[in-house]
């Protein structure tokens, strides 16, 4: 849509009724982890039966919302609001991963292979 120009009646109502009432743009929701796939990578990378936070889930998490933000940015290359939000993932990600391999070397060896990080 060009700016500065309104768009017909039949393009709003095209526009609303495949995006809701925020024109051209998709549901929020589509862009972050469903409460199921979290729980899932909680359930697989918990270190005991409790745990949320470790660092090998927050890995899990981040990567995956790494994953799926790279897939966006694929079909969206001008995003640069959420190229930002990647690069700090990317960066927090690390943080984490540095911080597994001072405590123990064994887990984060664990980690990488198992999510494929650093072939």
């Amino acid at each position: 849509m060009r700016v500065g120009v309104a768009p017909s009646a039949s393009r709003m109502l095209e526009l609303y009724t495949r995006y809701g009432k925020d024109e051209g743009r998709r549901p929020r929701q589509a862009q972050m982890l469903s409460k199921e796939k979290k729980q899932s990578l909680v359930e697989e990378y918990a270190t005991h039966q409790t745990d949320t936070g470790s660092p090998e889930v927050q890995v899990a998490l981040l990567t995956e919302k790494i994953n799926q933000l790279s897939e966006h940015l694929r079909t969206h290359k001008h995003d640069f609001h959420s190229q930002r939000g990647l690069l700090m993932m990317v960066g927090q990600r690390r943080r984490q991963l540095a911080y597994l391999n001072k405590k123990d070397v064994q887990r984060y060896r664990t980690v990488l292979a198992r999510l494929g990080l650093r072939k």
